[in-house]
């Protein structure tokens, strides 16, 4: 599947800045492929991606383990039917809204911490909406879940 750079190249810089803002990331791009690169690059050091497992709701936790389990990737519709929907809308919308203050469920709690992107893709034969980790994400979520299972 896709890095978080390919992930990131499409989301319009409100949705940037808010998962930055989520994860507490400092971005200083302005443009939005600058800030898709330095987003990226601070959501795929191991530590911050630990930190994100060792900080999600038990649902989201058990959502994202579900994904890892699947190879990282799940039909849209499977992924809606265990985790729920992410809310859409504009960059006007996110403004106003601010989903990931209190996201509705485990799929926007892991949407808007850069955990899992969306994509029309062929896995395993089968084509079609894919919810999926960032291909530079999953090696590390093990290590994660065995820190989180420790009580670290």
């Amino acid at each position: 599947m896709l890095t978080l750079a390919q992930t990131f190249t499409d989301y319009p810089p409100p949705l940037l800045r808010a998962i930055a803002n989520v994860r507490g990331v400092d971005l200083s791009a302005t443009t939005p492929s600058a800030l898709a690169v330095e987003l990226s690059a601070a959501l795929a050091d191991p530590g911050s991606i630990v930190d994100a497992v060792e900080q999600l709701p038990d649902a989201a936790r058990a959502m994202l383990s579900a994904l890892v389990t699947a190879g990282g990737a799940m039909t849209a519709p499977a992924f809606a039917r265990l985790a729920g929907d992410v809310r859409q809308g504009g960059p006007s919308w996110l403004a106003r809204e601010q989903p990931w203050i209190a996201p509705l469920n485990a799929a926007e709690v892991l949407w808007y911490r850069g955990l899992i992107g969306r994509a029309f893709a062929t896995v395993e034969g089968e084509t079609g909406d894919f919810i999926f980790v960032p291909s530079d994400v999953l090696p590390w979520l093990h290590l994660a879940s065995f820190l989180v299972d420790r009580g670290r």
